[in-house]
């Protein structure tokens, strides 16, 4: 798996978010782009502010804005000043459809790193680990690996006393990830993670736990800046115990032990069909990856035997986890491959047997 950051240096990342971002409600009326590409708004009691978006910003604004992404970037790369027009002509049509619409900005490091809606509930990364860190001492998980990139914070965790094996000298860890975005790129999910020791592949399985960011939308109208006192619920704490208890639940050996006689049933499960080639694009299709560069990835590791896993159910999964370990992908992707592993071993009959022949 993908190593990332430690977890003292996720805890001094996320401190340091939470203690540099800066958030603002505004009518939509109040936004406009100039030439350059950056946002303003002002107003007589906060002054007058302008920031670029940032990539995955950039992507909630054009979809907020009913302008095709594509469309977006190749404008901003080749014709900055029509872009500006695009983007003010939505913002009018926006304010337009709904004149109290409005939409919350989140800004780090001089670019907005959210575009949302106002009914956007902030949970941030640095709450959800304050919450959690204390049960995952308690049951002994130890973090494998975690990193906060440009949509979401991810924290793999693993018990050295929760072990099993697939088959003979096939050692299996279990653990559990836990994922959350600060910026609308995904629920807070809690869910199993296998760290497979033979070859230190990481494996997602399905979703125990998942909780939007919605909460009630009490936009005034008028642009605000808020304050860290204001982004609390009255609720958090029912809230965050909610959290452990489903982390904890989700920490139980009895688990570990269905998704091992999981592993244990794709390791006997053969892949009977010839055409290699043809077994791995109709995998990546039922998992939703694509691309020829992945592609060659997964032939190769499915031929080399995948470290003993061998051509079954199991080793193709593990051909998803192994190219999860490519460096040149960024941690979102790799994260992607190592749940698309897990789906592997999730496919039902029907969907295996279009796969195995």
């Amino acid at each position: 798996m993908r190593q990332g950051k430690t977890l003292i240096e996720l805890a001094k990342e996320v401190t340091r978010i939470q203690e540099s971002a800066v958030d603002f409600r505004l009518p939509t009326k109040a936004l406009s782009m100039d030439s350059a590409g950056s946002i303003r708004f002002e107003d007589p009691r906060i002054g007058a502010h302008s920031y670029k978006p940032n990539n995955w910003s950039e992507t909630q604004l054009a979809s907020h804005l009913e302008i095709p992404k594509n469309y977006y970037t190749k404008l901003r790369e080749e014709n900055p000043a029509l872009l500006s027009d695009n983007v003010n002509h939505g913002f009018k049509r926006a304010s337009q459809d709904n004149e109290k619409s409005g939409r919350l900005i989140r800004v780090l490091d001089g670019k907005i790193r959210g575009y949302l809606s106002t009914s956007y509930k902030i949970m941030d990364g640095h709450d959800i680990l304050n919450a959690i860190l204390p049960s995952l001492k308690k049951y002994e998980f130890q973090v494998c690996s975690s990193e906060i990139t440009e949509r979401k914070l991810y924290l793999k965790t693993t018990s050295p006393r929760i072990t099993g094996e697939v088959k003979v000298n096939d050692p299996v860890q279990y653990g559990v990830m836990v994922s959350t975005s600060d910026v609308g790129a995904g629920q807070l999910s809690i869910e199993p993670f296998i760290n497979r020791l033979a070859c230190s592949n990481g494996m997602v399985m399905s979703t125990t736990f998942k909780k939007a960011h919605l909460g009630r939308n009490n936009f005034s109208g008028y642009i605000e800046q808020i304050m860290s006192d204001k982004t609390r619920d009255l609720n958090s704490a029912a809230f965050f115990a909610t959290i452990r208890d489903y982390l904890e639940n989700t920490m139980r050996p009895e688990l570990f032990q269905q998704q091992i006689e999981l592993m244990k049933s794709a390791a006997a499960r053969d892949i009977t069909n010839t055409d290699i080639e043809k077994v791995i694009e109709v995998s990546m299709r039922a998992v939703g990856q694509s691309g020829e560069n992945l592609k060659k990835s997964l032939l190769h590791s499915l031929a080399s035997g995948n470290e003993g896993a061998g051509l079954t159910q199991w080793g193709l999964a593990n051909s998803f986890t192994a190219a999860a370990k490519n460096p040149d992908l960024d941690y979102d992707k790799a994260t992607e491959l190592e749940r698309a592993g897990g789906l592997i071993l999730e496919l039902n009959s029907t969907q295996w047997s279009r796969i195995a022949g």
